[in-house]
């Protein structure tokens, strides 16, 4: 295994070129055949000029899991071999790299794959990648995404999948449409800025759900909230642990409306808002969740 995060002693331009070149003679005295992990933490002020040539090491040592961050660089494309190596089982890239890669795509052995901030060409390239990877069972997707205005995401194999957007909550800026076809999907985390619109297919298979959305009144957005929020409910509503944050019910609070049926659901988890009128929203819920088990609130 290779790591480095950026811990050093010494000061930081005179530590990047250091570093620079330690990797560069250290990486060729590498004689395994194969290295089971890599992990590159890059900070601001260092040199990651070499970045491509000491991650194309990596994958022609049949590396399995690679871990590259970085901050403060705007690096283009990624080595095309990254996306037809068939040893990685594991994938976390976190910095402003441009994905674009080769058709089509070969990853036959990745299990988990983490990519923050990453920028895409268009909002099909996330799929176009998803559909070269047929063992994918985990995707963490997150950072600074906030010109991306499209998210399309489907899969038959994926289990898992975290969409965290936080970085973006400064933004004004409001996503078009978060559009999700995922039939084994078991667990689902989502933190972002309301889209305008949801459509969330095929989620027969999930068991919890946690949502937790960003709305301004002042924002055009807010006009359609509603539509927007009740998209997101009847898209998770098979699940049996589910949590709404506090704007999630506030946006529902809009305009009139029908919850779904959530048949499943034993665990329900409110966030808590001050402008809501709670007894209206419980006896809505409550009717609306017939195998509700545990009901809790927090902050």
């Amino acid at each position: 295994m290779f790591h480095y995060n950026g811990d050093h002693s010494y000061p930081r331009l005179k530590a990047s070129c250091t570093f620079k070149d330690f990797v560069d003679r250290v990486l060729p005295l590498c004689k395994s055949p194969r290295i089971s992990k890599f992990r590159l933490k890059c900070e601001y002020g260092f040199d990651c000029s070499n970045l491509n040539a000491w991650i194309t090491f990596a994958l022609l040592h049949d590396v399995a899991e690679l871990d590259v961050s970085t901050h403060g660089h705007n690096l283009g494309m990624l080595p095309s071999s990254l996306y037809t190596s068939r040893t990685l089982v594991e994938l976390k890239l976190y910095g402003r790299f441009d994905m674009k890669f080769p058709e089509p795509v070969q990853l036959p052995y990745l299990k988990s794959m983490q990519l923050f901030s990453v920028e895409f060409s268009d909002p099909y390239s996330l799929n176009r990648l998803i559909a070269g990877c047929p063992l994918l069972e985990d995707l963490v997707v997150g950072g600074d995404w906030e010109d991306v205005e499209d998210i399309n995401i489907s899969s038959a194999r994926l289990t898992s999948l975290t969409m965290d957007f936080r970085d973006s909550f400064g933004s004004l800026n409001h996503r078009s449409s978060v559009v999700l076809d995922l039939p084994n999907l078991v667990y689902f985390n989502y933190v972002d800025r309301l889209a305008r619109r949801y459509s969330l297919m095929n989620l027969n298979s999930l068991e919890e759900a946690r949502i937790e959305v960003l709305l301004d009144m002042d924002n055009p957005v807010w006009s359609a909230s509603c539509s927007a929020v009740l998209g997101l409910l009847y898209g998770v509503s098979n699940a049996k642990h589910l949590f709404l944050c506090g704007k999630c019910l506030e946006g529902l609070d809009t305009d009139e409306y029908t919850l779904p049926t959530f048949f499943n659901l034993r665990r329900l988890e409110f966030g808590w808002s001050k402008y809501l009128i709670w007894r209206d929203v419980l006896c809505q819920f409550l009717d609306s969740a017939p195998m509700l088990e545990d009901l809790d609130f927090s902050e």
